[in-house]
């Protein structure tokens, strides 16, 4: 979690860079398009690691070692299938 903490204070602060930019050049600045895509590839990397360790605590927990299910793989149940078209 500490990983989580780092990045959370990183986007905090690419975050408060991209809104001071915006303030000073406007939206359409190559400086604030730029500090845009570091604020989005630091949300991105957190939305990564936090699936990867929803994930695999998921696959542990509720699935055990026994199930073919593989970690990051989407399972469709029947149920919520046909609930979805009846």
């Amino acid at each position: 979690m500490e990983k989580h903490k780092k990045l959370e204070e990183q986007m905090e602060k690419a975050r408060q860079e991209l809104c001071d930019l915006e303030q000073i050049y406007g939206l359409g600045h190559p400086g604030v398009l730029r500090q845009s895509m570091v604020l989005d590839e630091l949300i991105n990397r957190y939305n990564r690691s936090y699936y990867a360790h929803v994930n695999n605590y998921t696959y542990r927990s509720e699935r055990g070692t026994k199930d073919e299910h593989k970690p990051g793989q989407a399972q469709l149940h029947s149920n919520t299938f046909a609930a979805s078209f009846g």
